[in-house]
């Protein structure tokens, strides 16, 4: 069995170059053989040897490229999350600019024993420029989140205040809520999926969830255009 994941992002220093990561995992007997990556630099006009694919190299440990929820991108760098039998999962990175896998591992906050969810109902979001670590708690019925921030002694993460799930989905078949960005006001946007996929934005001082836009039943995946809408008709 074989499938890639597609990972696009902007590198902000430098060239300001946008970048798409492939990654190829090829799976026999139920293992993970080998994972080659590719990145590519998209450009505008006809430069064809930029638009090329080049080789890069593999990741550290085997990534999941099956799960979309499972990877974001913010400044710059490509984050995929790796579920472990250890206590902790952890978090593998590319550098889109140095198009290499960071050597060091990020540990994820929060430990297997706290979790009360499967690996599979975490994910990783980017949120105004953040990296994201998303914790739907079913025991308590709330959604934490971690932000990962700066501090002298490097990368932290810093745990943002428990979010109701009850406010956020409406009925027992609404399983997952996935937030998209942050509204300047403090209002966060949320991507249901599953089964009507419905955009909600939820007011955390008022605790009043909006529902805004209904993508219908057919709807898989929603992502965010941050450009300006008006610079598409030159295309």
């Amino acid at each position: 069995m074989t499938s890639s994941a597609y990972v696009f992002g902007h590198v902000p220093a430098a060239t300001g170059d946008h970048k798409v990561l492939r990654v190829f995992t090829a799976v026999y007997d139920g293992r993970t053989i080998r994972q080659p990556c590719e990145v590519l630099t998209v450009v505008s006009g006809d430069d064809g040897e930029q638009q090329r694919w080049r080789p890069a190299p593999s990741p550290p440990v085997p990534v999941d490229t099956l799960d979309p929820r499972h990877r974001a991108v913010t400044g710059g760098v490509a984050h995929f999350l790796v579920p472990q039998r250890a206590e902790y999962d952890v978090i593998v990175s590319f550098d889109l600019a140095a198009e290499q896998w960071r050597p060091s591992l990020l540990r994820c906050p929060l430990p297997k024993a706290k979790r009360h969810c499967h690996s599979s109902s975490l994910s990783l979001v980017e949120l105004n420029g953040c990296l994201a670590f998303v914790h739907p708690d079913y025991r308590a019925y709330a959604m934490d989140m971690w932000l990962l921030v700066d501090l002298e002694k490097g990368p932290a993460w810093v745990r943002v205040e428990s979010l109701p799930l009850g406010k956020i989905l409406r009925n027992k078949q609404e399983i997952m809520a996935r937030p998209l960005m942050v509204l300047e006001d403090g209002r966060i946007v949320f991507w249901v999926r599953a089964p009507y996929n419905v955009v909600r934005v939820y007011n955390p001082r008022t605790g009043e969830c909006e529902e805004t836009v209904d993508f219908g039943k057919l709807t898989s995946i929603v992502g965010l255009y941050r450009g300006d809408l008006l610079g598409l008709n030159q295309y």
